[in-house]
């Protein structure tokens, strides 16, 4: 990612910057579907063959990725050209390509957390058993993909919805992505996650206050860190009212709540999340950031620029981001939450706020047909 955002410059940005971005977003996806393949049977060879099937399979949804946008485009071109309705127009065409690439993602974890997680146990995103890690659901990593995959989802759905009654589709639809997301990343026979169901409802929360452009009250806020709080102690309720024998570490967590000894584990978390990390590793995800941020800003490409007409876009990387940070704090060994979601939420939220206006500053743009006497480039 680096490498193609730091080529963006004097009017270089064309189809092959915007291919290689939609690569780099797809390897999460990729990194558990390789797992289909049994490549570690390569013995020595094991690493070549795993970094080949990665390289493979992004190459492959990147590519199906970007044709279906290219196919959109010229299938609305058509029907402009006939006087006709193209459908939803609020939605950019380009969107659809990032969004195709976290339908994939969302779908490969949701379904194998669902299948019992066997794609995450030996997946480089996941939590190795040798280790000592989860043997089932969403750790960290994964978790960092799922939410970031379900908002971006909602970005998408929200600016569609928005088309039809805003006041009632739209809320109805962020609500019902929450409640996909929450489950399938704390259900204790899924995801069997703790930490994530309160980032998730801050994220979802903030994400939903932002495209109804409602007011950020200190009431609302307090709603939002309870109903946090609550989502938690409520899944590990649930599991809790299960035989002891049955329950997770969900319920067992509930149970050390009425023993007593919960703030005990809370501030074990806590402890782990600080001295597991050495200092220098909190200063070098911070330069990682200041440095991302530097290279998309001169390359015109931030996250969080704002799109007139796709205002959704914003709202939801604001709230993957407070999703993001607030897990970390909850999380053990939570730093690896922001970095690998902060770099996947980089790749969705780049390519689908590009309007081809990124050259505009050095007199070229990739959208509009080439001179005569220049060069023809590829268009999207």
């Amino acid at each position: 990612f680096t490498g193609v955002a730091a080529t963006i410059r004097g009017g270089r940005f064309s189809i092959h910057h915007l291919f290689s971005l939609l690569v780099f977003t797809a390897m999460p996806a990729a990194s558990f579907l390789v797992n289909l393949v049994p490549w570690w049977r390569a013995g020595r060879f094991g690493a070549v063959t795993f970094t080949i099937g990665v390289t493979a399979i992004s190459l492959v949804i990147a590519g199906i990725a970007l044709r279906y946008v290219q196919v959109r485009t010229e299938v609305m071109l058509e029907l402009e050209e006939k006087g006709m309705r193209s459908g939803v127009r609020s939605l950019p065409s380009i969107a659809l390509a990032p969004a195709f690439i976290a339908i994939v993602t969302a779908a490969t974890l949701g379904v194998d957390a669902a299948l019992g997680s066997t794609l995450h146990s030996i997946s480089v995103l996941g939590d190795q058993p040798q280790s000592g890690g989860r043997f089932y659901g969403m750790s960290n990593a994964p978790f960092a993909i799922w939410a970031v995959s379900m908002i971006f989802l909602a970005v998408i759905v929200a600016n569609i919805a928005k088309s039809y009654r805003p006041k009632v589709a739209v809320p109805a639809v962020v609500v019902g992505m929450a409640f996909i997301a929450i489950y399938v990343d704390g259900a204790p026979h899924l995801g069997a996650d703790f930490g994530g169901p309160p980032a998730l409802v801050l994220g979802f929360g903030v994400f939903l206050l932002l495209v109804l452009g409602a007011k950020f009250t200190l009431t609302r806020v307090l709603l939002l860190g309870a109903g946090a709080g609550l989502s938690a102690v409520a899944i590990a309720f649930l599991d809790w009212l299960r035989p002891p024998g049955s329950r997770t570490h969900l319920g067992q967590f509930f149970q050390s709540l009425l023993d007593g000894d919960g703030p005990g584990i809370v501030l074990r978390k806590l402890d782990q999340l600080v001295n597991q990390v050495p200092w220098y590793g909190w200063l070098g995800a911070v330069l990682l950031l200041v440095f991302l941020w530097f290279i998309d800003s001169r390359a015109g490409i931030w996250p969080l620029l704002r799109h007139p007409d796709f205002p959704e876009l914003r709202a939801g990387a604001i709230a993957a981001l407070l999703t993001l940070v607030s897990a970390m704090f909850i999380n053990d060994s939570g730093l690896v939450i922001p970095l690998i979601g902060g770099l996947y939420l980089v790749g969705l939220w780049t390519v689908a706020g590009l309007d081809g206006k990124e050259n505009e500053r050095y007199g070229r743009n990739i959208f509009e047909e080439p001179r005569d006497d220049a060069p023809a480039a590829p268009t999207i």
